[in-house]
């Protein structure tokens, strides 16, 4: 990108078929080419998105001596402040920490009940799942299982519409004709097609999980 402003970046990168979930990285130069605004050895970063997910991974790579996710340049050694917790292992200041952990979330409550849940959803959003709906717990309560079918890895799931869809909801009738008292289901397809500017695809994506919602409601009258 040569001397635009980064909205400007980002509107051309719109105009070129890319979007949110896929758009490639774009980095503000000066005249001779040369990156403006590079985090540098010694910065102090503040970090202001709130919401704790592909932020770990970021804040990982720059605060983490031992991260090997991805190349890094270990002379680069940054100070660095987060809007909200992430994750309690990252070695940074938090602007508003958590003022206690979250109680009595559905799954501890069914725990502490004695009754049995399981959680199924794809990879994709198994986090959300697993992590944000316990409350930011990553560990299971007594009683919780969880099962996650791995999402097709691609920055172009407007290619994959039905998803994994299907392996969802057969994987989810199994679990209806089992002992679980509860079962949560997510079906991540109108979540993550919906940031895609694909309207044939988001068609396939709402028509595909209305079609999955269908089979498991008629399997649970059944049960």
């Amino acid at each position: 990108m040569n001397r635009f402003l980064m909205s400007e970046a980002i509107r051309a990168a719109y105009k070129n078929g890319e979007d949110d979930e896929a758009m490639q990285p774009i980095c503000l130069v000066d005249k001779n080419n040369n990156p403006i605004g590079r985090i540098k050895n010694g910065d102090y970063v503040i970090f202001y998105d709130i919401r704790g997910e592909r932020e770990i991974e970021l804040t990982e790579s720059f605060t983490d001596p031992n991260f090997n996710h991805f190349p890094v340049d270990e002379n680069i050694r940054t100070h660095w402040a987060t809007m909200i917790e992430y994750d309690p292992k990252l070695d940074v200041k938090v602007a508003f920490p958590p003022i206690g952990a979250l109680k009595n979330t559905l799954a501890e409550v069914l725990s502490k009940a004695g009754k049995k849940l399981c959680k199924i959803s794809e990879s994709e959003k198994a986090i959300h799942l697993q992590f944000f709906m316990n409350g930011k717990q990553m560990e299971p309560f007594p009683g919780e299982s969880r099962i996650a079918i791995e999402s097709y890895r691609t920055n172009h799931m407007d290619k994959y519409p039905d998803m994994k869809a299907k392996k969802v909801a057969d994987t989810t009738i199994e679990k209806l004709k089992g002992d679980d008292d509860v079962i949560v289901v997510n079906l991540a397809n109108i979540d993550v097609l919906g940031h895609i500017e694909n309207k044939p695809a988001i068609f396939q994506a709402v028509q595909t999980v209305d079609a999955q919602v269908g089979r498991l409601v008629e399997t649970a009258k059944q049960m």
